[in-house]
């Protein structure tokens, strides 16, 4: 039996489709940041006061013909546990140029956007994570390996 996927594009489409996909380029399309030093260095004098939020969302930006542009936002907030004071903000928008070589459904478009797109982009945030805290005069912020390992 043939499993069809809830966008209505059967598994090899699907298929099809990832394996046509070329990607790019991928650029940093607009980033924030925001720190209270005192405050920062404060919860982490005594440790387990920090609670760290992740989250991540992606979607579609543009689709043509041949190509399609995906985006995925990015956040990092470092509060305390007690005063629930924002101590660390960092978040970004990445966005990826994904060209084809033939006419694709958008709905497969949307779902690989949705699914697989952040396995392309999440090492880019790593990435950015921990340079700009290293930048930012605090030991350098070192997130997950695994996609699935941080919230949505």
């Amino acid at each position: 039996m043939k499993r069809t996927q809830r966008t209505g594009q059967s598994n090899d489409q699907y298929g099809r489709f990832v394996r046509d996909l070329r990607l790019f380029n991928v650029a940093l399309v607009r980033c924030a940041s925001q720190i209270d030093h005192s405050a920062y260095f404060e919860l982490h004098k005594r440790e387990g006061n920090a609670s760290r939020n992740l989250s991540a969302q992606y979607g579609l930006a543009r689709v043509a013909a041949d190509f399609f542009d995906a985006y995925a936002d990015f956040k990092l907030e470092i509060t305390g546990k007690k005063k629930k004071q924002k101590v660390l903000l960092i978040k970004c928008r990445y966005e990826a140029h994904i060209h084809l070589s033939r006419k694709f459904d958008r709905s497969c478009a949307e779902r690989f956007a949705n699914t697989e797109f952040r396995v392309v982009l999440w090492p880019y945030f790593r990435e950015f994570v921990n340079d700009l805290s290293a930048r930012m005069w605090i030991p350098p912020i070192t997130i997950p390996l695994s996609v699935a390992a941080h919230s949505n």
